[in-house]
């Protein structure tokens, strides 16, 4: 069983396996993550001489640490640990509590304390009982003249013993897949040599599957799949394997262009990701039409919404008949279709950075910098006010019956708020700012997308159902399908990604030059519409086709479709939003 159990919320869990490390190497077994081989979390809290919390922003307010320290603390086998300013809970406070903020290594002063107090709880480190074990049994049995032989002997493991701690410690800190390999080379029987194993294994992993992200090849797959038959990232890796056979099947079908080489493809991925163009070119040759001339629609401009600031944010009514811009940094504007500004909302105490209109076209929602969002009505008065981001609010979705709101933060967290402004949930599981997010056309899940380069399907209790992770930068939006059975993700890898959730299979569309910031569903859900920094607006088809490019002036930060009509608003960085129409 483990001497000494670390308690600590997981946004911590690096800082406790530092720590866990350092007391480990003077000589006690501690749990602070599943390395203790047989042992359950509760077995090694249960049975542990000591217990050390590490307070921080996260484990004050964690439930799950509350529990375990509290067990703990009417034991009287708790110590406490700090690496910022932050204060414990007034009924856990300790002794003391040591402030590791700046602690580099084992001679620290803070570091030396914490062991002396885990010697008083826990006993002393199992090294120094062996080894003076070993030289009182020495002494003992091969008497004083081969004494002098014991020292040398002692000496010079103790010597090596140091080697080997101050390269662990070296590998460490520097937490790479190279250092740690090095260490297993220099001391392949070392005391270290389960973590190095452990790290390496773990690093090896996740710059293998980088690498199949990147390059999206079926081999490369076939390799990480043979490395790592276990690995954290095999789910995905099939995924792309099953996408890539799927893509390259299409490729070889079209190339060929018979209805042998569609029917093949048709047989062999039914459920594929062409699966509805494929049906219809095997219906044209079965049955051929002579098909109508149809004009191409091209998109013109119908009107311009001048700003004082670039439009960041823009959002249409329902009805079509109102739009909602940021106008100046801490204020929005609402207008009319037609360009008359109805309402300036004014109260946040810094940047705008998002907004929303309702599904009654009466309520309007803002975000900002400020930590919180707004719930405006028509005459600008606040309505309700929704707060606890501990950072700036990135963006804000009504849900489809009006009655919810989700807000999404810089610090990493999901809130979803009734209508009044109190707390329903939070959402915890990105590892980066949360840059969107859409509620789904039921209201009964959310989609999110974040800089950790996912985008995640959550229910409304908070719980992850999916984690679509194919994009290499950051995700900059999403979007819901009318029928909610696809979801549309933009990123600054310069793609877009149209998913199906019941298989997670999706299609990517290139063409871009540069980030791609928004993308959207037209109300028929036939067509996406995107937006970049390369200036220009985009409309495909849902199979990826492009079927028209409007160039603009400055980056597009946002674009949308007006609900059941040929038009959509744009929002750039020009200082304007323009309202376009899609026309014979």
């Amino acid at each position: 069983m483990s001497d000494i159990f670390i308690s600590y919320s997981r946004e911590d869990k690096l800082l406790a396996r530092r720590l866990g490390q350092a007391i480990r190497s003077v000589g006690w077994s501690v749990w602070y993550e599943q390395v203790m081989d047989g042992e359950s979390r509760d077995e090694a809290r249960k049975y542990a001489k000591a217990q050390i919390v590490i307070w921080s922003e996260a484990s004050v307010s964690d439930d799950v640490v509350h529990r375990e320290v509290q067990e703990a603390y009417d034991r009287k086998q708790l110590l406490a640990v700090a690496f910022d300013a932050t204060t414990p809970p007034d009924s856990l406070i300790t002794r003391h509590l040591f402030h590791l903020g700046d602690w580099t290594d084992d001679n620290d002063k803070a570091f030396q304390i914490l062991v002396r107090e885990l010697e008083e709880l826990a006993g002393p480190p199992r090294k120094t009982i062996r080894w003076k074990s070993y030289l009182i049994a020495a002494a003992s049995i091969i008497g004083l003249a081969l004494l002098i032989t014991g020292v040398v002997l002692v000496k010079r493991m103790n010597d090596e013993n140091m080697a080997d701690h101050l390269a662990w410690q070296q590998a460490y800190r520097k937490h790479s897949y190279e250092h740690f390999l090095q260490y297993k080379k220099d001391y392949p029987q070392g005391l270290h040599k389960i973590e190095a194993a452990h790290f390496i294994d773990s690093l090896s992993d996740q710059l293998m599957w980088d690498s199949v992200r990147v390059q999206r090849d079926a081999a490369m797959v076939m390799i990480y799949l043979n490395a790592h038959p276990t690995g954290q990232y095999v789910k995905q890796a099939q995924q792309i394997q099953d996408s890539v056979k799927d893509e390259q099947a299409w490729k070889k079908a079209t190339t060929d262009g018979s209805l042998v080489g569609y029917k093949v493809y048709y047989e062999l991925y039914p459920n594929g990701l062409y699966q509805s163009e494929v049906l219809q070119r095997i219906d044209a040759i079965e049955n051929p039409k002579v098909a109508p001339t149809v004009r191409r629609k091209t998109p013109h401009l119908v009107h311009k919404y001048s700003t004082p600031k670039e439009v960041e944010c823009v959002a249409v009514s329902p009805d079509g008949r109102k739009i909602m811009t940021r106008a100046w940094q801490t204020s929005a504007w609402l207008w009319d279709i037609n360009g008359e500004v109805i309402h300036e909302f004014k109260g946040h105490d810094d940047w705008i950075t998002c907004v929303a209109i309702a599904p009654n076209n009466r309520h309007f929602l803002t975000g900002s910098w400020d930590k919180t969002a707004k719930l405006w009505d028509l005459n600008g008065k606040v309505l309700s006010e929704f707060k606890g981001h501990t950072d700036h609010v990135s963006t804000a979705a009504f849900s489809p019956d009006g009655t919810m709101i989700a807000t999404g933060s810089f610090d990493y967290k999901i809130r979803l708020f009734d209508i009044k402004g109190k707390l329903l949930q939070v959402f915890e599981g990105h590892r980066g700012v949360i840059t969107s997010l859409a509620f789904s056309p039921k209201g009964d899940r959310i989609i999110s997308g974040s800089a950790d380069q996912s985008a995640k399907l959550w229910d409304l209790t908070g719980h992850e159902k999916l984690s679509l992770d194919s994009h290499i930068n950051w995700v900059t939006d999403v979007a819901f399908s009318p029928n909610g059975k696809f979801v549309a993700t933009s990123s600054r890898d310069k793609t877009v990604r149209v998913w199906r959730l019941s298989d997670q299979k999706h299609v990517k569309y290139k063409g871009h030059e540069s980030a791609v910031n928004t993308v959207s569903f037209s109300p028929d859900g036939k067509h996406i519409i995107t937006g970049s920094s390369d200036q220009t607006v985009r409309i495909w088809s849902l199979e990826g086709q492009q079927e028209h490019i409007v160039k603009e002036l400055g980056n597009i930060n946002d674009v949308s479709f007006v609900n059941n009509s040929d038009h959509f608003i744009v929002g750039s960085s020009a200082n304007n939003a323009s309202l376009w129409e899609i026309s014979y």
